[in-house]
């Protein structure tokens, strides 16, 4: 499931959908999930979301095109839950790496 998750991170991944890829309830889908990664499917889904968006950021200036490019679908969620993870909004994060690449060279 983690594999299948990384491999469409940027598509709408929903229980629903894993329901149907795995041949298994959402509930207990959940429930093993939770036991063997120590999260939920949701929470999971959303730190690689961030991740792959701080990885953007490195390369990209848009902002919005790195939130629909890490896979939100809605910008306004997307900022709220970056700066909520980071405790930085995307545009600030972006210029904290730029400064910071600068400096290293």
């Amino acid at each position: 499931m983690l594999n299948y998750i990384q491999e469409n991170i940027t598509l709408d991944i929903s229980l629903t959908s894993l329901e149907e890829q795995f041949g298994l309830s959402g509930f207990h889908l959940n429930r093993l999930f939770k036991k063997e990664v120590g999260s939920t499917i949701y929470q999971y889904i959303l730190l690689s979301r961030i991740s792959l968006a701080k990885q953007l950021l490195e390369t990209h200036s848009n902002v919005t095109e790195v939130c629909f490019l890490s896979g939100f679908n809605d910008y306004a969620n997307f900022i709220r839950t970056f700066k909520k993870i980071t405790g930085l909004a995307p545009k600030q994060y972006a210029k904290q790496i730029y400064e910071q690449n600068k400096l290293d060279r």
